[in-house]
């Protein structure tokens, strides 16, 4: 998938946060929450395409496509409820959607989200060569 830049919106531990390492540092409030913000989806990113390799190796191919749309939705920075409106479907279904448990996420409602995020998604192939067991 190809990666958007834009933030998630600013919550209000992050900006009281911001606030704290203002009166500490002197740095401005806005720098502080814009680094803080991104540091917390660089995070998110890494935890999410860390779990999207482990349950390819393991061959949970729902799990993989849970982790595989979280991570989507990360690098976005947007919220379950901003993708469900996006999409036209309620903040549950992204949440049942990105549940490592379910398994009924379908190829189009994966290349749905993709083009509602500005990315593509390009499927795995299935193609001819030895294979090792």
């Amino acid at each position: 998938m190809v990666r958007n830049t834009k933030l998630p919106p600013v919550t209000a531990s992050i900006t009281e946060a911001a606030k704290r390492m203002a009166a500490k540092t002197h740095l401005p409030v806005e720098k502080l929450e814009r680094d803080l913000v991104k540091g917390t989806q660089a995070v998110n990113i890494a935890y999410a395409r860390k779990a999207k390799e482990n349950a390819l190796d393991r061959g949970d191919f729902g799990e993989y496509r849970a982790w595989m749309i979280k991570e989507a939705r990360f690098t976005a920075g947007v919220t379950q409820k901003q993708l469900a409106g996006l999409i036209g479907t309620r903040q549950p279904s992204i949440a049942r959607l990105e549940d490592p448990e379910y398994k009924g996420q379908s190829l189009n409602t994966i290349m749905k989200i993709a083009k509602a995020l500005g990315m593509y998604f390009q499927p795995p192939r299935i193609v001819r060569g030895p294979v090792s067991v």
